[in-house]
């Protein structure tokens, strides 16, 4: 750890320990890029909201440039202290504080698209620079199983198919998706795109079974978004489903 730098050593622990909710860390909530996993209260920690869950950021920023998504842990010694007034501080109970901020909540993400949908559940993230485009979160192995055990990645909870699915008209095992989908990101891209310095794009997306038709999906959303990326942004694939073949349809 030492010979990692103070920097590098606080991002470690944050990632591995968390950050226990404060009422400092709640007023973030308001005006920060959301948490796609909720701040989940433990028995007997002290609650001051009264609720089971609560919204936390995202992404916590150090005044170096470094980030760290937020991981809400009742147990952490880690906390944050402030205001949006004042300033946000980080500190491990009481040791040195350190001056911090979140990643704010851009205005495309308070808007809708042309049908009435709201772009924050269109399948846009940001992390600093990188958009993250993932508008087919469901993965299969979830369904799958062997000798009664799901297939998936044990590590995983994000990949389980669920409401985010369903509002993105994602249907286990057809490549395809709704054309409504695509029309939606490719508006919430324009947004992001002229409101965000974003200096490079990432795909993502549930693993299918037949890593053939995952390839075939890829290609298909990469399409939808060179159509909008009129800054030429650079787009990157996050799938290791991508047979040789496949890949020359690129």
């Amino acid at each position: 750890m030492s010979s990692l730098g103070p920097s590098a050593s606080r991002k470690l622990d944050l990632m591995f320990e968390g950050i226990r909710y404060t009422p400092s860390l709640g007023e973030a909530a308001a005006h920060s890029f959301p948490n796609f996993y909720p701040y989940r209260f433990q028995p007997g920690e002290t609650n001051p909201t009264g609720k089971t869950t609560v919204a936390i950021p995202y992404l916590l920023k150090s005044p170096d440039g470094s980030m760290v998504r937020v991981k809400g842990a009742g147990s952490s010694a880690w906390n944050v202290s402030g205001s949006r007034a004042d300033g946000y501080r980080l500190s491990r109970d009481g040791a040195e504080e350190f001056e911090v901020d979140f990643e704010p909540l851009p205005a495309w993400m308070q808007a809708e698209t042309s049908d009435g949908f709201s772009m924050a559940r269109t399948g846009l993230s940001l992390h600093g620079d990188m958009g993250v485009i993932n508008i087919a979160p469901g993965c299969e192995y979830f369904l799958e199983k062997i000798d009664g055990v799901s297939m998936r990645c044990t590590f995983c909870a994000y990949g389980a198919p669920d409401k985010r699915t369903q509002d993105l008209g994602q249907e286990a095992r057809i490549t395809a998706l709704p054309v409504r989908t695509y029309e939606r990101i490719q508006e919430t891209l324009r947004a992001a795109l002229d409101e965000s310095p974003l200096r490079h794009l990432y795909l993502v997306g549930g693993s299918m079974t037949d890593w053939r038709e995952e390839g075939r999906r890829f290609i298909e959303i990469a399409k939808a978004v060179q159509e909008v990326n009129q800054h030429k942004v650079p787009v990157t694939c996050g799938s290791g489903a991508l047979p040789d073949d496949i890949l020359e349809e690129l």
